[in-house]
């Protein structure tokens, strides 16, 4: 038997995952790295993209943006802004959502509500494209 450390994936909204596992594929905001039992410990930032939970040769898929992550030779904890397994997006509301957000962003009054609609816009398009896949 392969060996396996904790993995816990966060959101502000719910606890996501906390389950075992034999390595994780992050989604760095310097680009993806994978991260097994006895990893040396660091904290990444967290981009927009696939994190992949491997057990027994088969992966989960959550999609995650922004937050950091926290690898430790014992297990890796996921802070993430958003996150949710792919298996649970629903495209109808996260087409609903999409309205609502280009609805923001065509009233939006501030470059920092630009820019705070475009980015919310951004990761509900990138959450479709997994959907739609």
């Amino acid at each position: 038997m392969a060996e396996t450390f904790a993995v816990d994936i966060l959101s502000p909204a719910r606890a996501v995952l906390s389950s075992q596992a034999e390595s994780v594929i992050i989604p760095g905001s310097e680009g993806q790295f994978t991260a097994m039992p006895r990893h040396a410990p660091m904290i990444a930032a967290l981009g927009m993209d696939v994190l992949t939970v491997m057990n027994g040769g088969k992966g989960e898929a959550f999609f995650v943006a922004g937050g950091t992550v926290d690898v430790r030779p014992e297990g890796v904890t996921v802070l993430a802004d958003e996150a949710i397994a792919v298996a649970d997006i629903k495209l109808d509301e996260i087409n609903a959502r999409i309205a609502v957000v280009q609805t923001s962003l065509a009233a939006a009054a501030s470059l920092a509500q630009r820019e705070y609609a475009q980015r919310t816009l951004d990761k509900l398009s990138a959450m479709k494209a997994l959907a739609s896949a």
